[in-house]
């Protein structure tokens, strides 16, 4: 039998058909979103995040320069007594009982309280480690891993060993990551660094334009997007260390740190977070900053640093400055970055002494400190001074009752607080501030004061500081003196 079907129903039909279609496909669209966002939220709530957490230590006997002032100025320090006698003491472990330091290179650290775990050398790194770890256990709520490392560098006061040196640290992040990655693994970078370390590893920045521009494979030697004169004098130099460079295959038959001095076969490295203690902000890297290849810059400073004003000698500014200018690119359309953060540390100062951060805030130079009648001999506060920011403050044994006039943590350096002072800055959403560090009853808080006068707070309990200093001391060396110090450094000039 023929079923005769007139063009009108064909037509509803065909419109049901469709309309069926579209509503499977928006049923189909409802529950994937319901599934992703159930993961999305597992995800929130139940994942770690994972970091290769690398301590990059500044200059090594800076005073040593003075040997050979002229080559040093002349950034032609290779073969000089100063550099041979500071690649001695580089190597010799006494360095590396009061501050995050290990040989040279990108050292794995594990994070230990107990000495006999490593042989009872008592190298701070692994007891500064664990004190990190315990606190961003608190600040992440337990949902922050850290992998901890050490990066080694010769620590010359020369811009042409900061290049050569960030090479080095560009290709050993980037080999750590192929083998983490084939573990599994795929970790974000965090580099905390202090003083001189921090130029060094803005420099990972130049090699990533360098490479990603193939600077160094063509015959010219500049950028050919719009920068700074600064910048691009940088990527010339960094363009001429690379293109002396040989192969990772030729490379990898030499010894030692030798091994890491061939053309990065890596692109695009990127540091989630590159944390800077008392950096000298210089024209030389500092536009680097705004650069992709760092998602996010902490720069923490204090005003009782006025060693990370005065580097004179291996840079084009006469003075280094502390904090980093707005040099951020500006495009019609598209927002201004904000991946910078600055803050300047405080400790124990009252509300009246924390004022807000003006728009139209100056830093004071080191000069106008002089000429404003500053006694630079003598602490004004307890803000951290250069060495407090990243060296354990040991006492003098010789002098059991000298009160101490700086940070409440003593002997702690800041950088452990790092979690808590990142955390603090991202709760306030603040990108200019100032952080008070203070003592309240039973708790260590953390003031940050913006643009504005309002507060925003947070807390670690003391008992965790005190802890952990108690922890700390049984790795305090035998003798603390300086002129202990002094022989240390005197046994190597030769």
């Amino acid at each position: 039998m023929i079923i005769k079907v007139d063009k009108k129903t064909i037509f509803y039909i065909f419109i049901g058909t469709i309309l069926a279609l579209a509503l499977c496909w928006f049923c189909w669209i409802a529950v994937r979103f319901i599934i992703n966002s159930g993961s999305s939220n597992q995800t929130e709530t139940n994942e770690k995040s994972t970091y290769m957490t690398v301590f990059v230590h500044g200059s090594f006997g800076s005073l040593l320069g003075l040997l050979n002032l002229g080559d040093v100025l002349n950034d032609k320090v290779s073969g000089t007594l100063y550099h041979n006698t500071t690649k001695k003491m580089r190597a010799d472990d006494v360095f590396f009982k009061d501050q995050p330091l290990l040989q040279r290179g990108l050292v794995p650290v594990t994070p230990t309280f107990d000495l006999t775990e490593t042989n009872n050398k008592k190298y701070v790194i692994y007891p500064l480690a664990a004190a990190y770890q315990m606190i961003a256990n608190i600040t992440s709520e337990g949902k922050e891993d850290n992998l901890f490392y050490t990066f080694g560098w010769s620590g010359l006061m020369s811009q042409g060993s900061r290049r050569f040196e960030a090479i080095r640290l560009y290709n050993a992040l980037y080999k750590e990551l192929e083998t983490l990655r084939a573990r599994g693994l795929n970790p974000k970078i965090r580099l905390v660094a202090h003083s001189h370390g921090g130029n060094l590893c803005l420099n990972l920045e130049a090699i990533n334009r360098v490479m990603n521009e193939a600077l160094w494979a063509n015959k010219k030697t500049t950028s050919k997007n719009n920068v700074h004169h600064d910048e691009k004098e940088a990527l010339q130099k960094m363009t001429e260390i690379i293109k002396e460079l040989t192969t990772q295959e030729e490379a990898n038959q030499r010894a030692g740190q030798k091994a890491l001095d061939y053309v990065p076969v890596g692109r695009n490295l990127v540091i989630d977070d590159l944390v800077l203690f008392g950096v000298p902000i210089q024209p030389e890297t500092e536009a680097f900053c705004y650069s992709d290849t760092f998602k996010h810059v902490y720069n923490f400073y204090s005003y009782e640093d006025l060693v990370q004003k005065m580097d004179w000698v291996t840079s084009k500014q006469p003075l280094s400055n502390q904090r980093i200018r707005d040099l951020s690119p500006r495009r019609k359309g598209v927002p201004q970055k904000t991946s910078v953060t600055q803050a300047q540390l405080m400790v124990d100062r009252t509300d009246t002494e924390v004022t807000p951060i003006s728009k139209l805030h100056k830093e004071p130079t080191f000069i106008d400190e002089v000429t404003e009648g500053r006694n630079i001999f003598v602490r004004t506060s307890k803000d951290p001074t250069h060495k407090e920011l990243w060296f354990i403050s040991w006492q003098d044994e010789t002098k059991p009752n000298a009160k101490k006039d700086g940070s409440i943590l003593m002997p702690l350096p800041i950088i452990v607080l790092t979690p808590l002072l990142e955390q603090a800055l991202k709760q306030s959403g603040q990108h200019d501030a100032r952080l008070n560090i203070r003592e309240v009853g039973d708790d260590i808080i953390i003031d940050v004061v913006g643009q504005h006068r309002q507060k925003n707070v947070v807390s670690l309990k003391r008992s965790i500081i005190d802890d952990i200093i108690k922890k700390l001391m049984l790795w305090k060396p035998e003798s603390v003196t300086p002129e202990k110090e002094l022989d240390a450094i005197l046994k190597h000039l030769s």
